[in-house]
């Protein structure tokens, strides 16, 4: 059963990768090199859980820039600090996944539940970008 839960979610997030144009920047899977299977899953849900905190911090700026926009017809962008964060974290999840399928682990329940939570969010905000031309730097 952890094994299907595994390569499922070795398939929606890396599949994210293309089909939802999700954005990340490159980590070496060098550092992973040495790490065993159940620390990879701890980082895993670790590095995702992060993730998730600064999507949520970015998320309530671009609200608030959208509600600042509204209000007083003045662009307020958020902090292109948290999107980089968000890009490098989500590149870390990226090579933490390919690390743990070339290792042939199993993840933890954890650490695929929170690759769900991680791949949601990245739906949304495809769905944000198609919605909204420009936005998170997309023309």
């Amino acid at each position: 059963m952890k094994t299907l839960l595994f390569f499922l979610s070795i398939l929606i997030f890396t599949g994210c990768n293309t089909t939802i144009k999700t954005h990340y920047t490159y980590v070496s899977p060098l550092k992973y090199k040495e790490v065993g299977c159940e620390d990879l899953s701890k980082e895993i849900e670790r590095t995702g859980e992060e993730f998730l905190r600064v999507s949520k911090a970015h998320s309530s700026d671009m609200a608030a820039a959208g509600f600042g926009f509204g209000l007083i017809g003045l662009a307020v962008t958020s902090s292109s600090s948290s999107y980089v964060e968000e890009n490098r974290l989500n590149g870390e999840i990226v090579t933490l996944i390919e690390v743990s399928s070339e290792k042939e682990c199993t993840l933890s329940e954890g650490a695929v539940l929170t690759l769900e939570k991680v791949n949601k969010y990245n739906e949304r905000r495809k769905a944000m970008r198609e919605s909204t031309p420009g936005i998170d730097g997309d023309e």
